[in-house]
């Protein structure tokens, strides 16, 4: 969340969920939800989508044209790490 601030940080943790097939609120705030859906999937699958929601996220900073685009190569990077 260094990057990203909690909220947004969460809220790409939930988008990963989704990804893993669970329908969580993308309100941005770990509650019983997010808790159990997060251990009721595949922890490589949730590792794996949490990774790509980030790096979208990072692409899409970058695509509001601000000066965002120079540190995206970064971001994109740290996301895979």
């Amino acid at each position: 969340s260094v990057l990203t601030g909690r909220k947004e940080a969460v809220v790409v943790f939930q988008r990963a969920l989704h990804a893993c097939g669970k329908a969580v609120s993308e309100d941005g705030n770990i509650g019983d939800e997010t808790l159990a859906a997060a251990r009721a999937v595949n922890q490589d699958a949730l590792l794996a989508a949490f990774k790509s929601e980030a790096a979208g996220f990072f692409r899409t900073l970058a695509a509001r044209g601000s000066r965002d685009d120079e540190f995206l190569k970064g971001w994109v990077a740290r996301a895979y790490e």
